[in-house]
């Protein structure tokens, strides 16, 4: 049983940002978890940037990708907590 055309779903082409966004979330990957788990989620990123075409919202290279900024963000926070900490301590 065949889709008629009219049906099929057209893949659209990712922008360059979102291609972009794609192979820093590769590079976080290996930074973060520069292990075998690192390596996976770096490889799978950079093959969706590769590839060019959306997969659909909620993807599972979307979610990774999501994930990953969340975690550098929250240990960026984390850093600048201990710097503060460490600043404050240093005046007193």
């Amino acid at each position: 049983m065949s889709v008629p055309e009219s049906e099929v779903a057209v893949p659209s082409r990712m922008s360059f940002d979102e291609c972009a966004r794609y192979r820093e979330a590769a590079c976080l990957a290996e930074r973060l978890y520069p292990d075998a788990i690192g390596e996976a989620l770096a490889k799978m990123l950079r093959d969706v940037a590769e590839f060019g075409y959306r997969l659909g919202m909620g993807s599972m290279a979307d979610r990774v990708a999501a994930a990953l900024d969340n975690e550098q963000l929250k240990r960026k926070q984390q850093d600048a907590a201990k710097w503060a900490a460490g600043r404050w301590a240093a005046r007193t």
